[in-house]
């Protein structure tokens, strides 16, 4: 069973309609990338998805995309190079531009102490990798409901 751990006091607009929405996604395994991906897209085909394999990509797509091409979600790999997913939070608060997209941590470790500097640091979610197809499945459809359309 995978575990998803939720931060009280968010309020994020759900996704109610049918349109498409970005999702980026930081992990260093090119499994768990192609997984989460193709469990995402069976849940919701419409979706556009970006991968990056480290932190890095990521920060610079964030810096070089226009504003009608900002993600709607981010998910995060806890343990990835160079910086880990809390640094990446850190650095993400300095955009703005990013403030009301839901950032999503997720990891193979449940570490306590992770979990609360990833809230402290603006993660909206926190959750351990799954371990089959179906966990995969079940937390696509988590992910999802942390979607929002960006309005710009």
């Amino acid at each position: 069973m995978t575990s998803i751990f939720l931060h009280d006091g968010l309020n994020t607009s759900l996704m109610t309609t049918p349109r498409t929405g970005t999702i980026f996604i930081a992990d260093d395994d090119p499994e768990d990338l192609v997984l989460l991906e193709e469990a995402i897209l069976n849940h919701k085909p419409s979706v556009v998805i970006k991968t990056f394999r480290n932190s890095d990509a990521l920060l610079n797509a964030l810096v070089q995309e226009s504003s009608d091409k900002y993600p709607s979600l981010i998910i995060l790999d806890y343990n990835m190079p160079p910086a880990t997913g809390v640094e990446v939070l850190l650095i993400m608060k300095n955009f703005p531009h990013l403030f009301n997209v839901p950032k999503l941590v997720w990891s193979s470790s449940s570490n306590a102490d992770h979990i609360r500097a990833c809230f402290a640091n603006g993660a909206a979610g926190y959750f351990a990798k799954p371990c089959s197809v179906k966990e995969y499945e079940e937390l696509a459809a988590k992910v999802c409901s942390h979607l929002k359309i960006a309005t710009h």
